[in-house]
């Protein structure tokens, strides 16, 4: 389960959709993502079991290797996301 008291930095989760949107097949492997990400494994692994767990993530298991890809929830917020960003930078 997710430390709760973890705030993730809408930042660094729009990274993590925007890598994916860019891949193959819109997935990545989970070493290959964590990589595009820049962010260290235990931070990477925090984001991603907190987007995981938010359904905004999913894993997929195939050949024994972990893929990432985004959910429908999650390619909606992920526009939502980029929207508020937007807005954000017009301030």
């Amino acid at each position: 389960m997710a430390d709760r008291g973890f705030g993730p930095n809408p930042y660094i989760v729009a990274r993590f959709f925007e890598r994916l949107q860019r891949a193959k097949g819109g997935r990545l492997h989970k070493t290959r993502l964590q990589v595009a990400t820049g962010l260290k494994w235990p931070d990477f692994s925090k984001y991603l079991e907190r987007l995981v767990e938010l359904g905004l993530l999913g894993l997929e298991q195939e050949s024994g290797e972990t893929f990432v890809k985004p959910t429908a929830k999650g390619r909606e917020i992920y526009d939502s996301l980029l929207q508020l960003l937007d807005e954000l930078t017009k301030l």
